[in-house]
């Protein structure tokens, strides 16, 4: 070997120099087997899903964005350029769910592939869900994760769909409770009490309100169930006792 002025500094031995070699064309084999692999998993991700992606591992566990495909743009409404780092991703995700991600995240560079769904924010406000799968490149020699290559599904319609068939679910349950009620309580004031009481606790409604009125318009008998600090139904209580029942107690009773 030489210096940058010529001079011989070192011999090298067959044995090194052949090391040497090897080493750099392993390599250059791995690399290329890697890039040769990310690009089939790109095609098959592009067919299967929304959007893929690969995420480099840097040495001091610094995350780096190496490719995003062109979908991610429909989905966040953002171009793919603003999202580089670790905490660009993070960011775009729900403040709900982020405390969920950063765990996936530790799992995915532990080396263990992770599937889950979680909720995203995009530009205009608008939250979606999507389903992630991520798997891990672990490398032998440096025995740390790479590369984290990824794919995502928007399944914001299914779980849409889920969340309101989960709501008439609750709210046929509400009414059955109710109607079991009503054939066993006796005292008209405890009937409302307790039948305001199930439909919270069904969670099919946030906030039950029950007010009756006898044949000349009176009302005579008023329950509400719901948090204590939500003040809209003192309002309508207010307004009926005052004889001012507000504009949609109104149409109701028409």
């Amino acid at each position: 070997m030489r210096d940058e002025q010529g001079h011989l500094t070192k011999l090298i031995q067959d044995r090194e120099l052949r090391a040497t070699v090897e080493t750099a064309l392993y390599k250059h084999q791995m690399e290329r087997a890697l890039r040769e692999s990310e690009a089939r998993y790109r095609l098959v991700s592009e067919l299967v899903s929304d959007f893929a992606y690969a995420l480099r591992i840097e040495p001091d566990g610094t995350l780096t964005v190496e490719w995003i495909t062109e979908a991610f743009a429909r989905i966040f409404d953002s171009d793919a350029k603003n999202v580089q780092t670790a905490d660009d991703w993070l960011n775009l995700v729900h403040p709900d769910d982020r405390s969920r991600a950063r765990e996936g995240l530790q799992n995915v560079l532990s080396g263990q592939p992770r599937e889950s769904e979680m909720r995203i924010i995009t530009r205009q406000g608008e939250t979606r869900w999507l389903h992630l799968y991520n798997r891990p490149v672990w490398d032998e020699h440096q025995e740390r994760v790479l590369r984290i290559v990824g794919a995502a599904r928007d399944v914001t319609q299914r779980r849409e769909t889920e969340e309101r068939a989960a709501h008439l679910t609750a709210v046929l349950r509400a009414i059955r409770n109710v109607n079991q009620l009503i054939t066993q309580e006796k005292s008209r004031p405890r009937l409302l009490q307790r039948a305001c009481d199930l439909l919270i606790e069904s969670r099919g409604y946030y906030h039950a309100w029950i007010a009756l009125c006898n044949e000349d318009g009176e009302w005579t008998t008023m329950a509400e169930s719901g948090p204590v600090d939500d003040q809209r139904f003192h309002i309508l209580t207010e307004r009926l006792v005052d004889g001012e029942p507000a504009p949609c107690l109104e149409r109701a009773l028409k």
